[in-house]
């Protein structure tokens, strides 16, 4: 009867209470008591150290994510001084350009016959350049509504994001730090419009996504919302896997 569970504590008393046990035999049945203890605390340490680094992973992604795109901004500046100056130095050095090598009013005066052809109008010919799609950096969004306001409407006089999807699709975005900033957003857009279609208002679709994020940050939401993806997508080849077999 002592041999059940529920008589463990009491049998465990008995057992410390008894001095013909030795010291050794009383130390292992201490031991055996405080053993599911250590076990519950190495499992509480590895679930806190686990958070622990996954907000450490988030902080540093954040951050890596700002400073590359002030690094490709840079660059980008960079390059585009230097072409700049190199033209002009080509246009200076060129010999055939023969207005840097003489006086406006002197070419005035010239015969149209003696002319460069760069001043006479019959040959210059007028080609329309296509423009090209508008330079357009993310705002740091902080909150689910800086997302959708965003993509929606624009912000602080930038462009609606789904304009410039919708006109110009990826070539707006050419730079890694853009397409990166672009895919999390757009995992936080997707939700909205998928709630939209359950029959919620865009104000409800982001209140809901909002109570989501709650105290968190908005990457700590899109992580959630990776994760959830994955299950979903998971659930669907299982799901699809199993009418196989049917």
């Amino acid at each position: 009867m002592f041999q059940h569970p529920d008589w463990q504590p009491f049998a465990n008393a008995v057992q410390l209470a008894d001095t013909s046990l030795t010291i050794q035999q009383q130390q292992a049945t201490l031991l055996q008591q405080v053993l599911p203890q250590i076990s519950v605390a190495i499992y509480n340490s590895c679930d806190t150290l686990l958070q622990q680094g996954a907000r450490t992973n988030a902080a540093v992604q954040t951050t890596l994510d700002g400073r590359l795109a002030k690094l490709e901004g840079s660059v980008n500046c960079l390059i585009n001084s230097q072409l700049g100056a190199a033209q002009l130095l080509a246009k200076q050095l060129d010999p055939t350009n023969t207005r840097a090598a003489q006086p406006s009013f002197m070419l005035a005066l010239q015969p149209a016959a003696l002319q460069p052809a760069a001043l006479q109008p019959a040959a210059v010919e007028h080609t329309a350049q296509p423009a090209g799609p508008p330079a357009y950096n993310f705002i740091t969004a902080q909150t689910v509504a800086d997302v959708w306001r965003e993509f929606k409407e624009g912000i602080a006089g930038g462009p609606a994001v789904e304009e410039l999807e919708r006109q110009w699709q990826a070539r707006w975005r050419p730079t890694t730090a853009q397409r990166t900033a672009w895919s999390r957003r757009k995992l936080v857009i997707d939700e909205i419009e998928r709630l939209i279609k359950t029959g919620l208002t865009p104000a409800n679709a982001v209140a809901v996504l909002e109570d989501q994020r709650g105290s968190g940050s908005l990457r700590s939401l899109q992580n959630r919302l990776v994760a959830q993806k994955g299950h979903w997508v998971h659930a669907g080849r299982l799901k699809g896997k199993g009418k196989g077999k049917a």
